[in-house]
């Protein structure tokens, strides 16, 4: 999901059509200090749609502005 400023408005269909111990890639953008609120929304999700995160690394994956970063979650989802 690759689309950081839309990416959470089809984090719910991502979700459904993805299999049981697949991978997620979801990217945000987020502030310095803030990242694991984008792993947040990722456990919110998953939980709205009856599913459980195994697991999750965040990377950061460049610059937006000052102290802003793209980043993002790689999740595990069954």
């Amino acid at each position: 999901m690759p689309l950081p400023l839309s990416a959470q408005e089809y984090l719910r269909l991502a979700l459904r059509y993805l299999l049981p111990g697949g991978m997620l890639h979801f990217y945000d953008f987020q502030a310095q200090g803030e990242f694991e609120s984008s792993v947040r929304k990722v456990i919110d999700g998953s939980e709205a749609e009856g599913r459980k995160v195994v697991g999750t690394s965040i990377h950061r994956c460049g610059h937006v502005g000052p102290r802003k970063y793209r980043v993002c979650v790689d999740a595990r989802i069954d």
